[in-house]
């Protein structure tokens, strides 16, 4: 829920490295049975919002403001590619 007591639009928002999208893809699936397709944010899901310009503009408001529970998948491969704990707090901090 919000802080004003509407449901927000996601109950999970995804975060992983492309190389490990098979694996997250399956985790998303199961999620979606409890939840519905509709209540997870990834990216393949949702090309057409992570598609546009100005996205790292767009993407914190996804998370931290429409998304219930944030999961990271860490990996060596995603600490290089998104700068370590700075891409988090982007997301989150705000």
């Amino acid at each position: 829920m919000s802080p004003h007591g509407a449901p927000k639009r996601f109950r999970v928002a995804l975060s992983f490295p492309g190389e490990h999208r098979s694996r997250v893809k399956a985790m998303a699936e199961l999620l979606a049975v409890e939840l519905g397709r509709e209540k997870i944010l990834d990216d393949q899901w949702y090309r057409h919002e992570f598609s546009r310009a100005n996205l790292g503009v767009y993407l914190p408001n996804l998370y931290h403001d429409e998304s219930e529970l944030l999961v990271f998948f860490h990996c060596k491969a995603y600490e290089e590619k998104l700068g370590s704990a700075q891409h988090h707090l982007d997301l989150v901090g705000r």
